[in-house]
């Protein structure tokens, strides 16, 4: 489904009785509210790139200071930075610091060498940090959460972003559902059937656990972020 294709259906659910601009910043909120529900597999994407002797810091954006467009929908690593040779061989690993204090000293430091930690610069939401500096070329490769933004310039031409084809009528039950909300109040028998009927969505896309019936990933309850995996 196509992103204007929502917005003329909730149109006409509506009765053009809600103006565009609200249509779009209300689709804009349930889809980032439904993807960042859970660590979802379908949200994880790879990133790729070399380091640059005596640089430490990387915009991954495409857009900002010095864009290098290595991952422009990021918005979480899903993994370390893998370092590989040029033989595709794994030969390390670069963990993330998260402490106040590692990313302080990371700020601060001046010497060059192999990294050993890497965290998104402060002030920034997509701009990588290595420490030590990098003295050479290096070749990383991450696993990373995307986020869901949407451009309304091409939303005639554009499918609904990071949620899978065959869920997209999630986002649409999440749109009638506050479409209702706001036409009809929440104790309205539509907005009530509305609203069981988003959660019976909602339980669909949490059934798709993973790429494979092979391998089950189950969220634990209270915890969105935290998840094992389990083999059948």
């Amino acid at each position: 489904m196509k992103v204007q294709e929502l917005a003329d259906a909730i149109r006409n659910i509506t009765e053009d009785s809600v103006k565009k601009l609200k249509i779009e910043s209300w689709i804009s909120v349930e889809l980032g509210r439904i993807v960042n529900r859970r660590a979802y597999h379908w949200r994880k994407a790879a990133l790729s790139f070399d380091s640059v002797a005596a640089t430490p810091t990387y915009n991954l954006s495409d857009i900002g200071t010095t864009p290098l467009n290595f991952a422009p929908d990021f918005l979480q690593f899903a993994t370390p930075l893998i370092e590989f040779d040029s033989s595709n061989a794994k030969i390390g690993e670069v963990p993330f610091a998260s402490s106040a204090i590692q990313v302080l000293q990371m700020v601060r430091d001046t010497t060059v060498g192999p990294p050993t930690l890497m965290t998104i610069e402060p002030g920034t939401v997509k701009t990588l940090r290595l420490s030590p500096i990098p003295d050479g070329i290096h070749h990383y490769s991450a696993m990373y959460y995307r986020e869901a933004v949407i451009d309304w310039n091409t939303a005639n031409q554009d499918e609904i972003p990071i949620i899978p084809s065959a869920f997209h009528y999630v986002l649409y039950q999440a749109m009638e559902r506050r479409a209702f909300f706001y036409l009809y109040g929440q104790r309205d028998m539509r907005s009530v059937i509305s609203a069981q009927a988003e959660a019976q969505c909602l339980a669909d896309l949490d059934s798709y656990r993973s790429p494979s019936t092979l391998t089950a990933v189950e969220f634990r309850s209270g915890d969105s972020q935290a998840f094992v995996q389990s083999t059948s």
